[in-house]
């Protein structure tokens, strides 16, 4: 790219991705080929594409008063306009969209849309959000984000709060520290969130709030950048800035357990789950995802690269970049 790439994002099923750049956006099939390169008045910091449409929501770098950073706007790269867009009165911290909604999380608030009109939904004080943690499940527009209203935290002392907002709200406990990343399985049964430290991973239900799994990234702290479930919800991807991607197996034999197992009754770590497979990969920022038939793992660095790695969903261990 000429010019720098400022976000990178795969669409809902990982058949194409996109990049933001500094004057712009493009945007890219699975095969890596360029399908659109549209030169906008203002950088990107976020793109989020609509499936496989040509519609892409758009948040620009404030370089230009009509691109700030609290305005989300709707593009059609094959009409080459913006032909809808929304302003919020604080800087917008991450966008999710499905088939008929927008999730828009704020600092200190969550909004959803309708589609197309981009109409207002609902509004929800959830704060803090430092990190922009947000999901939307695809068949059901459940959202999560996290953060949690005035109320539920005095009444709870955790800082990893999560709202489930849908017709049954939940309110999730999910981690001791603020939640950095989450997401759902395809079917929206499963929600999978990863805080701060980056350690442990952990696996909810959407109906009940509770925790169904937990798996061990490792031992030191880190940064995730990335959950991501398989079509089948048999596996779990896990990307963080220690230079490798982890594969976490679903059914309750296939992960690796740890060498002090024999000392579990006695730890929390030595009965910890670790991962069923992993690839080695640069160390920055990496986002990931299956392809439908969970037999790859398709890799997306921090400069809009499009990487794959052959997985053997039986046998697992070591993937190698192709």
């Amino acid at each position: 790219f000429v010019s720098t790439v400022t976000c990178v994002s795969f669409n809902q099923d990982y058949t194409r991705h996109t990049v933001g750049t500094e004057s712009g956006f493009s945007v890219f099939d699975a095969s890596g080929v360029l399908l659109t390169q549209d030169k906008l008045q203002t950088g990107v910091i976020i793109a989020e594409l609509m499936f496989c449409t040509p519609i892409c929501v758009l948040v620009g770098n404030g370089d230009r008063p009509c691109y700030p950073t609290n305005k989300v706007f709707w593009y059609d790269f094959e009409q080459c306009q913006v032909t809808n867009e929304s302003y919020f009165h604080e800087d917008v911290k991450a966008v999710r969209l499905c088939a008929t909604v927008v999730a828009v999380a704020l600092l200190n608030s969550v909004h959803l849309l309708s589609l197309p009109s981009l109409g207002p939904l609902q509004k929800h004080e959830l704060g803090p959000n430092p990190y922009g943690a947000l999901a939307i499940a695809l068949p059901s527009a459940l959202v999560a984000c996290a953060g949690a209203s005035s109320v539920q935290r005095a009444c709870r002392a955790s800082k990893g709060l999560l709202n489930l907002i849908g017709p049954t709200p939940l309110l999730v406990d999910a981690h001791e520290s603020p939640v950095r990343v989450c997401t759902f399985s395809t079917d929206g049964h499963l929600l999978a969130t990863v805080s701060d430290k980056g350690t442990l991973v952990r696996v909810f239900s959407t109906e009940s709030g509770r925790l169904v799994r937990e798996f061990r990234r490792g031992s030191d702290l880190a940064v995730v950048f990335d959950l991501s479930f398989s079509i089948d919800t048999q596996f779990l991807a896990v990307s963080s800035d220690k230079g490798t991607i982890h594969i976490f197996s679903l059914d309750r034999t296939s992960n690796r357990k740890s060498k002090l197992s024999l000392l579990a009754p006695l730890s929390s770590y030595a009965c910890s789950e670790w991962s069923f497979a992993w690839c080695h990969v640069d160390r920055g920022k990496w986002l990931c995802g299956f392809n439908e038939k969970s037999t790859e793992l398709r890799l997306l660095d921090e400069k809009g690269a499009l990487h794959r790695a052959p997985f053997n969903p039986r046998r697992g261990g070591q993937l190698y970049i192709v």
